[in-house]
Parts: structure tokens; sequence; C-alpha cells
């Protein structure tokens, strides 16, 4: 194709999208959000079942990021940082979007454009350039020039103390995303650019976010097919299962030069200026990589939904761009193979082996892990069970383990495949959702607040994917004033367990035990909990632990402890502890931190909500929601000291009425 055809196709495809509304997804700009904040009832505190239930249903839209404000003129260090960002395009974008990004119409109206995300990503560096900023990635087929855009702590923050001096930490764990490859799979984008919004947001303010951000790089590829995708957005009905798969490649069928040999809507055809029509079949790009390419799953045929290609990778820009951007990201130490179609790996890789990586599609609420090419059992399998279970504990979904009953299809050629065999990386794909083009309602509901917190573990654990998976999870850290010091102490409470996070569980919360046992990385006692107080075991310094509870007299996978530390010496304002857990196999969990405030007189600071506030958090089986006159230790972790509880599970309602504390013990920070 000459560079006029590739100018050609790539402007009609862009003029045929301009059909596609403008939307305001959220209209007020983004600020940092109060910890204290609620949502505000128009009622008493009591309050009818139905009632209850719209509550729950309304707390989880109350979730959903404002839009990014942008600063009336980019800095000097935002230009000489991002050159592409300057005063005049930033004032171009705000005159243009208003802070409305682009959206599709209709009934997915919940669904940024590709020129709405990019517009979006280009505003949270402007907005966040210490935490934010954009890699280049190459261009598509059609010459869309492709960004990253990467997350992660560059200095002191919100007066966060950085890993090192410089804000910058070599040793930090990379998670790659990639949303989209798929085209008509409508929820991943939209997905992977909330999250990132509500990152950027929650800096500061959200301790385990902050920490996130602090020890670990978030590599974001948000439309890994921007051609295919335009292609969708204009026609979301097109295609053979209901709206266009691949990217826009012009191959002819069966290798003619331009004569239709599909039926049905295997092609997307282009009228060009002199009146002739090119028809595109595409490639599907989740089939093209190199490890075991043209293996079961893939087709020959252009015409099909799963063509390989005529060869893998190098042809389609899309794919090789994922791949050397992935080389040049983790460790070249640890890479095993590049181009590479027969050999099979078959000696695990060490538990060292750093980085994560996620291929996010829609739909079928599951979780793969490698091998895609063939039901067989990965080198690693015990190591990626480990982390799959972890992510299916935090959003629902089931595992797929190749050479278990729970393996779906051959899918040669996947990205997952490459990423584990070639690169070493602990690789996965989150199917998320139950259609691929999920309606809005659905999206917003269940698939955001489902797969916030799984993919907030992948970053967390992507510094040693293969061994902290292993270890206990923190199911309960609670922060309240010492009841036999008050003046002096804080009490931190903590329960941790092995096991808990590695049951899959079932719509009511019950253990599926016949069809996913209990691995064998989820059968070791608790031995330790490690406390840290404006410290992080992953400082370079590798402090020491304020305190460290050993658990080895009860000898069970889940424990739980208190203890007080005290405050006389920390100064006023804003402070973190957080905790880490130990297993008998010496695997330390995942860190957990929070804020905690010291007032002048160098007490721990209670939070408070008053009668007409709600207060919600989001639990594996349900919606905790409180009510009433509440106090809180930490309004993070909405730890419940006093008021009214409900709680879903199922069709069930219980109610739980907690004893009421002196008001006098709630202070208003």
């Amino acid at each position: 194709m000459t560079y006029l055809t590739h100018l050609v196709l790539s402007t009609l495809l862009l003029l045929s999208s301009a059909s596609v509304s403008s939307q305001e997804e959220h209209p007020s700009p983004m600020h940092k959000s109060d910890p204290d904040q609620t949502l505000v009832s128009t009622k008493g505190a009591e309050s009818t079942a139905e009632e209850d239930q719209k509550f729950a249903t309304e707390v989880v839209a109350a979730h959903q990021v404002d839009a990014i404000e942008l600063p009336s003129k980019a800095t000097k260090h935002e230009k000489n940082q991002h050159p592409e960002i300057n005063d005049d395009n930033t004032k171009q974008r705000k005159k243009k979007h208003k802070h409305k990004y682009e959206h599709m119409k209709g009934e997915y109206s919940c669904y940024r454009t590709v020129a709405g995300t990019m517009d979006t990503v280009y505003d949270i560096v402007a907005a966040y350039p210490n935490l934010a900023k954009i890699s280049d990635i190459g261009k598509s087929y059609l010459g869309f020039e492709n960004k990253v855009l990467v997350l992660t702590s560059r200095g002191n923050e919100n007066g966060r103390r950085s890993s090192t001096s410089s804000g910058d930490n070599t040793d930090k764990g990379k998670l790659f995303l990639t949303f989209g490859l798929h085209a008509r799979e409508l929820a991943p984008p939209e997905l992977g650019i909330r999250w990132a919004e509500h990152l950027v947001k929650s800096y500061g303010v959200d301790a385990d976010v902050t920490q996130v951000l602090d020890y670990s790089e978030i590599h974001m590829l948000l439309h890994a097919n921007p051609d295919g995708r335009q292609i969708a957005e204009k026609n979301p009905s097109l295609g053979n299962d209901y709206g266009w798969r691949k990217n826009a490649h012009d191959y002819p069928p069966n290798g003619s030069d331009g004569g239709n040999g599909c039926s049905g809507d295997s092609a997307y055809g282009i009228t060009n200026p002199d009146g002739n029509e090119t028809l595109i079949y595409g490639v599907d790009l989740n089939r093209n990589f190199p490890y075991q390419w043209g293996g079961e799953g893939s087709s020959s045929s252009p015409c099909d939904d799963n063509y390989k290609g005529p060869s893998p990778y190098s042809p389609e820009p899309e794919v090789a761009a994922i791949m050397d951007y992935a080389k040049a990201l983790f460790p070249q130490s640890q890479q095993r193979r590049d181009d590479d179609t027969e050999s099979i790996l078959t000696e695990p890789y060490d538990e060292e082996t750093t980085g994560v990586y996620v291929d996010v599609h829609a739909s079928g609420k599951v979780v793969g892990q490698p091998w895609y090419y063939k039901n067989v059992t990965a080198p690693n399998t015990p190591e990626l069970m480990a982390l799959n279970h972890k992510f299916c504990s935090y959003n629902g979904h089931k595992p797929v383990v190749s050479g278990y009953d729970s393996f779906w299809y051959e899918a040669a050629g996947a990205t997952d495949d490459y990423m584990y065999g070639s690169l070493g990386v602990a690789a996965f794909t989150f199917e998320v959702g139950h259609d691929q083009a999920e309606n809005c309602n659905y999206f917003e509901k269940e698939i955001i607040p489902n797969n916030f917190n799984a993919l907030l573990y992948g970053a967390k654990v992507s510094r040693g994917p293969f061994r902290i998976p292993k270890g206990p999870d923190v199911t309960r850290f609670a922060l309240s004033r010492s009841l036999e010091d008050p003046d002096n102490a804080m009490r931190v409470e903590v329960a941790a367990s092995d096991v808990h996070r590695t049951l899959i569980k079932d719509k009511r919360g019950v253990a599926i035990q016949d069809k996913y046992p209990v691995i064998p990385s989820g059968l070791q006692n608790v031995s330790s909990i490690l406390v840290f107080v404006d410290e992080h075991p992953y400082d370079n310094s590798n402090p020491l632990p304020y305190a460290t509870i050993g658990t080895e007299i009860s000898q069970s996978a889940t424990e739980s402890i208190a203890i007080d530390v005290g405050t006389s010496t920390l100064v006023k304002g804003q402070h973190t502890v957080c905790v880490q857990a130990v297993d008998s196999a010496s695997y330390g969990g995942a860190v957990n931190c929070q804020y905690f405030t010291i007032d002048s007189n160098h007490r721990f600071v209670m939070k408070c909500v008053d009668s007409d506030k709600y207060f919600s958090l989001r639990k594996d089986t349900g919606s905790w929601a409180v009510r009433a006159k509440t106090c809180l230790s930490t309004v993070d972790e909405a730890e419940l000291i006093c008021g009214r509880r409900v709680k879903y599970l199922g069709d069930t309602l219980v109610k739980d009425i907690c004893p009421l504390r002196c008001e006098s013990e709630c202070e208003t920070n």
C-alpha cells in the first residue's frame, strides 16, 4: 500500500467517525477529593429495605471519576518534558471539548471514542506532570500515532516521601496493560482510562493508591487497535460477530487482487475519492504474536475473524509496537526468545522474575493465563495460578488455566503466550463483562467497581509476581484510638490470611472447592505481621518494621493481631502506616497502607460522618452501607465503630446494630 493510499484511508476513517456525538461524561472538574466526603441523604436515618437497595446502587455511581480540569497554562516543566503540550493546543482542546470528551453515540454513550480517550490522556499529563507522562509506541497501519500513558510518582508530590530522593526508583515493579486489541470489545479502553483518572485523583488521598504509584510503574496502551476501533465506533454492528474485531490492514481475500471472496460483513468497504471501493479484511492482532504463531485457534483465511495474518508481527505495526515496547520495558536478563515461533518453554522462570502484563478483553468474566496455544500446563503454572486466584478474588471472575478443566479454547499467537514464553512476564487476560458491546448500565455498576482493585493488586505485586502472590493477604486493617492510652497511642488491628483470596467463590460468597480447590500457596500458616510507620518495606534503605508481631502459637492460615503505636513523638499532620503479612514458607504478601492524622496534642484523630451522610465500601460479596450517626476510624477503609450496618448478600438483607460510642470520642479533622 502506498503512502497516499494510507493517507486516504486514514482520512476517510476519521471523516466517517465525525458523526460520533460528543457527550459530557462528568461535568464537575477534577479536584483533590476530601477523604471525608460522602453522599448526602435527603431522608432520616431510618429507611426501608427498598431504599437501602437504592442507596447501594447510588453509591456505585458515586465512585465515577470527574473530568479533569486543565491548568490555564502549561508549566515550564510540562513544556520541557512533553513537547506535544503547549499553551496553544491546550487552549484548543479546552475550547473544543470544554471538558466534554468525545463519546460514542446512542446506547454506547458511556464509552469514549479513540479521540476522546487521547484527549483525556493529554489532559491527565498536563494536570499531573509529576505522576503522568506519555511514551510513543509507534504508528498503526493507517498512521495513527499511538501513545502509552505511564503513571508513576516522580518527585515529592503532595508531601509524600518518594522511594528515593529523586523520586525515580529503578527497582519499581512494572505493570503493562493493553486494552482494545479487539476493536468491537467496547468496555476495556474505557475501563482503562477511568482507572487512570482514579489513580491520579487518589494520589496523596488514598495511601494504598499512593504507595502503588510510589513503588511501581503502570504503563497503559489504551487503544491497542485504534484503526479497528474507529471502524467499530462508526458502526458497532458491523462484522461476523456483531462488530469489527480486527485491524484495518487491507489484505485481499485468499490472496486475490481485490475481488470480494468473503460473504456477509467479513470486509469493511471504504469509498475512495475516485469512486472505487477499497475492501479492508484485517488481521486478528491477538493471533499475530510470534510465540507458537499459526497453531490451533487461528485461521489462514482473511475472511475469518481470527485471521492470523500472512506472517507474525512484522506486517502488523500494532503488534510490532507492543512487542518492542515490552522488550524495552521488562528486564533483558529474563528474556529468553524474541520471534521464535517453534520452541516451547519447558523450564520455569525463577521467583525473582519481575513484571506483570494484562491484556484486557471482553467478555466472559474470566482471568486467563498461559498457555493459550495448547491445553497443556505452563512451567510456572503454580505461580501463575496464585496470582490468577488473587485477581479473581477481587473482580469476581473465574480462572481459566491450561491443562485444567477450566481451559477455554486454543488461541495460538496470543499476547499472553508471547509475554510469558518470550519475556518471562507473568501474563494474563481479563475477559470483563458478559458482552463484547457491553451495555452502559452493566459497565458502570459491575465492570468498573469489580476491576479497579484487581488491577491495583496487579500493580502491587509487579515487582515479584511469581513470589508475592504466594504470601498472605491483609483482610482487615483498622486504625483507632488506643483504649488503654488514648492520648498517646493509636491502635492498629490487622487480620491476615494465606487462604482467603485463593478461594474462588460463587455469587453467594461460597467457595467452589469442587471445581477450584485450594491451591498449594494458600495452605501455609501466617507466621508474622509487620507494621511500618512512615516507612515502607520497599524503601531503598531497607527499613526495619516498627513492630513484628509473631503468630506462631496458634498455627493458622488466618490470623488477627492488635498493637498500640505510640503517637507522642509524631508531629501534627498526615502520616502513613503500612502492614505486610508473612507466612510459614517466608513469603511476604502484598503491602497495604493507610493514612492517619495526628493533632497538635500528638493524638490520633478519629474521622466522623454525620447522621445525614452515607458511606459505602465495596466488599467481595456485595456492598457495605453505613448510615446513622457513625464514627469511622478511617474513611478509606470504612471501619465501623458505631452505627447501623447493612450488608447485601444475594437476596438476604442482614442488619447489625453496633454499640453506640459517646459522640465526644469523634473529632472532626
